[in-house]
């Protein structure tokens, strides 16, 4: 073993292409075990809307978990309740978002990291975009125990059909009605706001 007091084992089995695999497994004394769930309503979003998630991640190992970061395949999420809250929804790049394709955030954890057997729930702002129809946000939360540590990795992800809204104006405009009469007309205006049709 080496300065970790684990064990480790090398194997080389043989695979039918003739080349050799090298497989390397280890026993590490104490390590974190991070698991990830999405909580909340929100199956059935319509584009544009803000809903409330809450991530729960539970510490499942032997070890506290001190670094967790978060990558989304969707750039549809922000932290809340905290100062720091990462990419805000109002259409300006921000620290933590990565283009359109997807959200990096931090997430908080308690002073001296998540302990073996805690659980932290980090509330979310989700606000679908861009189209509609059934879209899977995927979560791969990647984390480490101690300084120097190796990363490890925990996913979730959730259906949610996003459904397309429309923006309603409405206006008062003068009418005529023919001989003397007076009337008001009220005109509405609507705009596809959802990607792809109401």
């Amino acid at each position: 073993g080496g300065g970790w007091g684990g064990w480790a084992k090398t194997v080389e089995p043989r695979v039918s292409t003739e080349q050799h695999l090298r497989l390397h497994s280890a026993v590490e004394e104490t390590t974190p075990f991070l698991s990830l769930e999405i909580l909340g309503d929100g199956d059935s979003l319509l584009h544009g809307q803000v809903a409330s998630w809450t991530l729960r991640v539970t510490n499942l190992g032997s070890a506290p978990c001190r670094d967790a970061l978060l990558k989304t395949n969707l750039p549809w999420l922000r932290l809340t309740g905290t100062a720091a809250s990462g990419p805000s929804f109002s259409g300006a790049p921000q620290p933590g978002a990565v283009g359109t394709g997807g959200t990096l955030l931090r997430l908080p954890l308690p002073p001296g990291g998540l302990a073996p057997g805690a659980t932290a729930d980090v509330p979310v702002a989700v606000r679908p975009t861009g189209g509609h129809g059934p879209r899977t946000l995927r979560l791969l939360l990647r984390y480490a125990g101690a300084a120097g540590a190796r990363h490890r990795h925990a996913t979730a992800w959730k259906i949610v059909s996003v459904r397309g809204s429309l923006r309603v104006a409405a206006s008062w405009a003068p009418g005529d009605i023919g001989a003397g009469g007076d009337a008001r007309l009220l005109r509405v205006d609507a705009a596809d706001v959802g990607g792809g049709g109401a």
